[in-house]
């Protein structure tokens, strides 16, 4: 992403840094992004708190699913259909 972009979304990553916590073996975080929610952070299934808007979602995802992701072969994996 670029500058302009992540200056704009920075208080929304503080937020979701923010809701973050300590985990122990065999703990689980997950994202799950609703259109009318927001994107929801969860440990261990318990939702820990939400961020709202479509832009921070895509940027979020982006990470994974997008152009650049950080890791193609999981990409491929993620986007993988049988």
């Amino acid at each position: 992403m670029d500058a302009a972009t992540l200056r704009a979304l920075r208080p929304k990553i503080d937020e979701l840094n923010a809701l973050y916590r300590d985990v122990n073996a065999g703990d689980r975080y997950s994202l799950t992004y609703l259109p009318s929610w927001g994107t929801e952070l969860a440990l261990n299934g318990r939702p820990l708190g939400r961020v709202e808007g479509a832009d921070f979602g895509a940027a979020v995802f982006a990470i994974w699913l997008g152009p650049s992701p950080v890791d193609r072969g999981l990409r491929r994996a993620l986007l993988a259909t049988e």
